[in-house]
């Protein structure tokens, strides 16, 4: 039986050409080479596969090609993105419909509940810092307050 180790060295440059003109067929043509590269790479550490003939050499490197062809597909499929379209607008932090109803009765509970279960000192900053402009903050407190701040908020 023969394996992909026992092939001859003018076998091997036959398959490359033909893979090459099958990988080319396909899609990505940019991708050509390391297509090629990797069946061949993938074949020749298949120690372990076997074949009748010689000649079924080309059919065993074109199902191995069709296998890596399918990966690279994957593999560019996951790391494809789109171009971001910078004309989008951006969120926008107002409640329309029937979501704004939802919201108020839901900060009106955080805030009961809040004053209830926190110390008022701790609910002081909380109401504070929920309404509070950074810019200004950061203008009235000196840089270890503003630590001492965020870490006690």
């Amino acid at each position: 039986m023969l394996n992909c180790r026992s092939i001859p060295h003018d076998r091997w440059e036959q398959a490359r050409a033909a893979l090459k003109f099958y990988f080319l067929q396909r899609a990505f043509v940019d991708d050509v080479e390391d297509l090629v590269q990797e069946t061949l790479k993938v074949l020749w550490a298949r120690e372990d596969f076997e074949f009748d003939r010689e000649e079924d050499f080309p059919l065993v490197c074109f199902g191995f090609a069709r296998l890596v062809l399918m990966n690279g597909w994957r593999q560019r499929r996951k790391h494809d993105a789109e171009e971001l379209n910078v004309s989008m607008a951006s969120p926008s932090t107002v409640i329309h419909g029937w979501q704004a109803i939802e919201s108020a009765v839901y900060l009106a509970e955080v805030e009961r509940i809040g004053a209830a279960a926190l110390s008022h000192h701790d609910w002081e900053i909380i109401r504070s810092a929920a309404s509070m402009d950074y810019g200004e903050f950061g203008a009235q407190y000196s840089p270890e307050e503003r630590g001492k701040f965020r870490v006690h908020l």
